[in-house]
């Protein structure tokens, strides 16, 4: 068999079990989810309990597991940013979330903060609140080693330890998408 069309790809698509759909306003996003985002793309990501994603071009992210506060079993959001930008706003009502990426892992409560993963590196900025870091692909805890305070800036390639700056890199802020200025 030989492919000699291909269809263009979808703009934005949830992955749930073996079934692509097209991503529309509305969808509930379930665990085990994989939200893909397009080149030109940006989608928000509602919690009920306050947390609010937004998945800015190219991001790809993976939510293995999704807590709320008021769920009676407690634990925490387990999310996976294999790509791309989020930038995330988790205010005193919302559960905390541990976000994973090949380069690093976030542990959070309250924050408002901006994380950018592409080939090899990645970064994250901390707009307000204060973020824990674990470097490589692991996930971070309260007590990771790597505290990251509003206006700070963290940067990290694979294979090397990462940086805290006291603003982020203007290489970031002009690659970052407009809708998180």
């Amino acid at each position: 068999w030989r492919l000699s069309h291909r269809p263009p790809p979808l703009p934005a698509a949830v992955l749930r079990g073996t079934t692509r759909y097209a991503l529309a306003e509305g969808v509930r996003l379930q665990s085990g989810d994989i939200v893909e985002m397009g080149d030109k793309g940006v989608a928000q990501v509602e919690f009920v309990d306050g947390l609010i994603l937004s998945l800015g071009p190219g991001a790809r992210l993976y939510a293995a597991a999704l807590v709320s506060r008021a769920a009676k079993t407690g634990g925490i959001s387990e999310l996976y940013l294999m790509r791309g930008w989020v930038k995330f706003v988790n205010g005193k009502a919302a559960a905390p979330f541990r976000l994973s990426t090949p380069v690093f892992g976030i542990a959070t409560a309250e924050v408002i903060g901006v994380a950018q993963v592409g080939d090899a590196e990645g970064a994250m900025f901390v707009e307000t609140g204060e973020s824990r870091i674990a470097e490589g692909f692991v996930k971070a805890v309260p007590s990771s080693p790597i505290r990251l305070r509003g206006g700070e800036f963290y940067t990290r390639k694979t294979e090397q330890r990462g940086s805290i700056q006291p603003r982020p890199s203007s290489a970031f802020v002009s690659a970052m998408p407009r809708p998180y200025m």
